[in-house]
């Protein structure tokens, strides 16, 4: 009986891998190396092969096993095909919180005609005198880099009297104070002052000059 060839050959088409070459002639895609050592002659890089290139494919000697499996009439069972572990997932990034911006907030206000050296009143009132300095004194709580207070005192139905501004960075509780004064006194009648911080209406508060 004539000896079966030894090498076979094999054009490489579009796709065509070393590893889906030898999955085609062996069954199995890690015999790759066998087909590349046949051609070390043509191949220099195993995962660069060309379309159109003409490889040799070494044929496979039948094992003894495979021999008395066919003289028994049984086909050798193909390996079981080899499962690449699952790639690990990603680790999650959780993005830090947002700062919280500091804000001044109102706490309170308080009228009266005289203030201490921490500028707070020291009798509050809402009768006054025609010839008094009539103080406000804001208090506000908490920190910030900024914040606007604004003061608007009207008379009667809303005429203007004054209207002043102050800046201030509080770093904790705080008390800002403005006044209204008038050399010949002040009309009797009714007045208010409205307060706002950072341009937010946040009290106002009515009083008499008798």
């Amino acid at each position: 009986m004539l000896n079966a060839p030894t090498v076979q050959t094999y054009t490489v088409v579009g796709g065509d891998s070393l590893s889906k070459i030898a999955k085609k002639f062996y069954g199995n895609g890690n015999k790759w190396r066998e087909i590349f050592e046949a051609n070390r002659d043509r191949i220099s890089n195993p995962d660069l092969i060309q379309v159109g290139q003409v490889l040799k494919i070494p044929v496979e000697k039948p094992s003894f096993v495979a021999i008395a499996l066919a003289a028994c009439g049984k086909k050798e069972e193909a390996p079981a095909p080899v499962v690449a572990p699952a790639p690990a997932p990603a680790p999650v990034v959780v993005a830090p919180p947002p700062p919280v911006a500091e804000t001044a907030t109102f706490a309170g206000l308080t009228l009266g005609n005289a203030v201490d050296q921490s500028q707070n009143v020291t009798t509050a009132m809402t009768t006054f005198a025609p010839t008094d300095t009539i103080y406000a004194a804001v208090l506000t709580k908490g920190a910030a880099p900024n914040a606007a207070i604004v003061a608007r005192w009207t008379f009667a139905d809303g005429q203007l009297v004054d209207e002043s501004s102050q800046s201030i960075a509080p770093t904790g509780a705080a008390v800002t104070t403005f006044h209204i004064a008038k050399a010949d006194g002040w009309p009797a009648g009714s007045y208010k002052v409205a307060i706002t911080l950072d341009g937010n209406p946040v009290a106002t508060q009515e009083f008499q000059v008798k």
